[in-house]
């Protein structure tokens, strides 16, 4: 199925004759059989209700899953989901993961928030 899902993601679902109901139900399946970047990719088809309705829980909870198994994306998605629920300790621990392993938007936010608690 992660083949599939992958060649799906890849050609696009014009190319091969699919829908984007197809796609989303690839994509999902692909997800659960523990597919990180179908896991982050299924997060963000959630949270902005591309294909399916939208539903900021099953989106974090697929950020989620994706962040803890090392995604730098996701994690930072997560580092973003807690800033805007005030949370800024768990915020900067999800931050400073994705930022350890190089990914830019992490490193930005940390020294923004840096500076704002300068200030």
């Amino acid at each position: 199925m992660l083949h599939l899902w992958y060649e799906f993601e890849r050609n696009g679902w014009n190319v091969t004759g699919g829908s984007q109901a197809d796609y989303v139900g690839l994509l999902k399946q692909s997800a659960e059989q523990g597919y990180v970047q179908a896991q982050v990719e299924a997060g963000w088809v959630h949270m902005e209700g591309n294909g399916v309705a939208k539903n900021t829980r099953m989106a974090r909870s697929w950020f989620e899953r994706g962040a803890s198994r090392g995604h730098p994306e996701a994690q930072y998605t997560m580092g973003r989901i807690y800033l805007r629920r005030g949370n800024t300790r768990e915020a900067r621990e999800w931050l400073e993961r994705a930022a350890a392993q190089g990914y830019w938007p992490a490193r930005n936010r940390l020294e923004e928030m840096g500076a704002e608690a300068a200030d």
